[in-house]
């Protein structure tokens, strides 16, 4: 039986994956943070750290070496849920991992352009709506309505007076 505030299948179906702005079925083999790190960690398989997974586990289990990860996926049990938002941004960030960050769970579609912004790249979601958006190709970064965020505290304006400017 699986644990409370888990989506039972998400490891180990066929659930189509948006990436690159298009639907894509990769085949790779998600396996729970836990069952990654205790097994030989095959070639087509990623790790899905859960929301209260802690990520220096997955270091340590990588040696530090994160770029050795082709994909880490990030789940999301409920929409209100944002702990993976952080995640995605330290490994991004404090990390410096260029692989792929995929979200994995129930996401709606109003968070995609903010899950772009912190890190990730690939979503393969279970919410209906979602997914009916990711195979018509409704879904995605919409520039005209998102708010301009550098990349890192580093390259933040000397003038941040008009935080609250749009762009497009």
């Amino acid at each position: 039986m699986a644990p409370p505030n888990r989506l039972p299948d998400m490891t180990n179906s066929p659930m189509p994956v948006w990436k690159n702005g298009a639907i894509a079925n990769d085949g790779l083999n998600l396996v729970p943070m836990a069952e990654y790190v205790a097994s030989n960690r095959d070639l087509g398989t990623a790790p899905v750290l859960a929301a209260g997974d802690d990520l220096d586990v997955l270091l340590e289990a990588v040696g530090g070496d994160l770029s050795t990860l082709e994909t880490i996926a990030l789940e999301f049990p409920s929409f209100a849920d944002g702990r993976s938002y952080s995640k995605a941004q330290l490994l991004r960030d404090a990390h410096g991992y260029e692989g792929e960050i995929r979200a994995v769970g129930d996401v709606l579609p109003d968070q995609v352009d903010l899950m772009l912004r912190v890190g990730f790249d690939a979503l393969e979601a279970s919410h209906p709506v979602t997914r009916e958006r990711m195979e018509s190709g409704q879904i995605g970064l919409d520039a005209r309505h998102t708010q301009v965020a550098p990349a890192s505290q580093n390259e933040r304006a000397s003038d941040e007076r008009f935080s609250w400017r749009r762009f497009g």
